[in-house]
C-alpha cells in the first residue's frame, strides 16, 4: 500500500514560537523561589498571630478528642430510654 499525500499541512506539525506566558509565569521547577532571609515588622506580627492561632487550634483538637472519648463511653440513647420505660 502506498502512502497518499495529505491535503494541506497539518496544523499540529507547525512549530510554535515562545509564548508570552513564558516571560510572565516563570518555570518554578527550573528556578524555585528563594526564601526570605529577614521578616519585615508586619510579617513578624503575622508570625506571632500564626503561632497563637496554632496553639488555640491544638487546644481545640485536644478538646475534640476528649469529647470523642466521652461520647464513646456513653450509652446509646435507646438503652437509656429502655431503662426509663422499665422503671
Amino acid at each position: 500500500m502506498t502512502k497518499r499525500p495529505t491535503i494541506g499541512s497539518n496544523p499540529l506539525d507547525a512549530l510554535m514560537p515562545e509564548s508570552h506566558l513564558d516571560t510572565v509565569v516563570p518555570d518554578l521547577l527550573a528556578s524555585p523561589p528563594k526564601p526570605k532571609t529577614h521578616l519585615p515588622e508586619g510579617e513578624k506580627g503575622l508570625q506571632a498571630r500564626l503561632a497563637a492561632l496554632e496553639t488555640e487550634n491544638q487546644a481545640l483538637r485536644e478538646e475534640v478528642e476528649e469529647l470523642k472519648k466521652r461520647l464513646a463511653q456513653a450509652e446509646p440513647r435507646w438503652v437509656t430510654l429502655r431503662r426509663l420505660g422499665e422503671s
